[in-house]
């Protein structure tokens, strides 16, 4: 990692090295690779594919691949945590369609980075080694009030002061180790001593609530539309907790379609943004087509568009 110092040589090696990470961290998000399969933004790529290849020629595969590699060696951010999340703990380990994951889940008042559901929920918090732990403890209780299960995946310069502030609760860690891999270091245990049914309540769509409070021998309140929702909140939160939370796990996890047989065909580089996208299989035959294509090389604009896009 560079330092910023004082004179301004460093201030240039510093913020070209910034400018570098800026780039690959957008190519990894939704809304810029969605551009570039559909032939937007391609000069931003041609840039980016020719600043870490030399113009060497290789497949848009081995190039995306090539920029995860980057980024996973050199500037670890939160979408290497949650790919290695993805592919380690539910691809590696469960039937894909038995475990569902969210991302970026309000909880109370924080948003869980990372959300799995199978039997039971549980909430990841991630802290890489760009993060600092300033709101770790308000993000475990927020968490608590919503989820019996709470986790952190963290970096070695993180965990022996995680260990010190959770080693004795019911919090789980692990570690993203130098080598990519996730080592547990502490499983979760359940805590459902914090658990708020309001804010449980908080977390379903109108269809849902009705469907937990009618499966559950309730009626839906006859109200005003005003009121319709906290005299629903109020019925749901009539039923004991252990109903509440099963039901609300069965509820979640119909919000996902099956996954496509195609997904198992993507690199391991964009399973997590591939994940969070519904592709159809046309997107899925749009996007293999532009993966097993050789890239192009720079056009006039290309040298300059990496300046643009960071505007």
């Amino acid at each position: 990692m560079f330092h910023l110092y004082n004179d301004n040589r460093s201030a240039i090696v510093y913020n070209s090295y910034m400018d570098n990470y800026l780039s690959l961290n957008r190519f990894f998000t939704k809304t810029t690779f969605d551009k570039i399969i559909d032939g937007d933004y391609l000069s931003f790529y041609c840039a980016l594919k020719n600043k870490y290849t030399n113009g060497t020629e290789k497949s848009n595969r081995e190039v995306i691949d090539l920029f995860y590699l980057t980024l996973s060696k050199t500037h670890r951010n939160e979408y290497i945590y949650k790919n290695s999340l993805l592919y380690e703990l539910v691809l590696s380990k469960h039937k894909i369609d038995s475990t569902k994951v969210l991302t970026e889940f309000n909880l109370g008042k924080c948003v869980a980075d990372f959300v799995t559901i199978n039997g039971k929920i549980v909430a990841y918090e991630i802290k890489t080694e760009l993060d600092v732990l300033d709101r770790i403890d308000q993000q475990i209780e927020e968490y608590y009030k919503c989820v019996p299960y709470v986790c952190i995946l963290t970096c070695e310069k993180h965990l022996d002061r995680l260990l010190k502030k959770y080693g004795d609760s019911a919090v789980g860690i692990y570690l993203f180790n130098s080598k990519n891999k996730i080592l547990t270091i502490k499983e979760p245990s359940a805590n459902y001593c914090s658990i708020e049914k309001e804010l449980v309540f908080s977390l379903l769509r109108k269809s849902e609530y009705k469907y937990i409070i009618e499966k559950n021998h309730k009626k839906i309140p006859i109200t005003t539309q005003v009121k319709y929702y906290s005299e629903c909140m109020r019925v749901f939160c009539e039923l004991d907790l252990d109903t509440i939370m099963k039901d609300t796990i069965h509820v979640l996890k119909k919000r996902f379609k099956t996954i496509n047989e195609l997904f198992y065909k993507v690199p391991k580089s964009l399973k997590m943004l591939v994940y969070q996208s519904n592709y159809t299989n046309s997107d899925y035959e749009k996007m293999f087509y532009f993966l097993n294509s050789k890239s192009t090389m720079l056009n006039k604009e290309a040298k300059d568009v990496l300046s643009i896009f960071k505007r």
